[in-house]
């Protein structure tokens, strides 16, 4: 009667889906096609497969965030460029107005002494 009550205890751990310690449970049991799929190493190169995917959607992500910080960078001195050419542009005008007005100084001192 023991033993009887063990196995109930198992089956009704088996049937909710409950594997115990001691107990080996293989998923591939149920028909031939199952068995001979697990005994075949491309079920075994699966798990290598994975690692790959995962190693390329890491340098996939790696390359994205380096794309970023160019794409950032590039605006970057873009902007700073356009500042500076900016600031260029009003320094060389008021160089300008500054020569215009030296020059036109100078004329009248010239003219005045004549």
């Amino acid at each position: 009667m023991g033993q009887t009550n063990e196995l109930a205890i198992i089956e009704s751990r088996n049937s909710e889906g409950i594997v115990t310690i001691g107990e080996e449970k293989k998923i591939c049991t149920v028909s031939e096609n199952f068995l001979r799929m697990c005994e075949s190493t491309e079920l075994n190169m699966t798990f290598h497969l994975f690692i790959v995917a995962l190693a390329g959607a890491g340098a996939a992500v790696i390359a994205m965030v380096h794309y970023l910080m160019v794409l950032s960078a590039n605006w970057a001195y873009v902007k700073d460029a356009c500042r500076m050419q900016k600031y260029e542009d009003i320094k060389s005008k008021e160089e300008q107005e500054l020569h215009d007005i030296h020059s036109t100084r100078s004329k009248e001192r010239l003219n005045a002494y004549t």
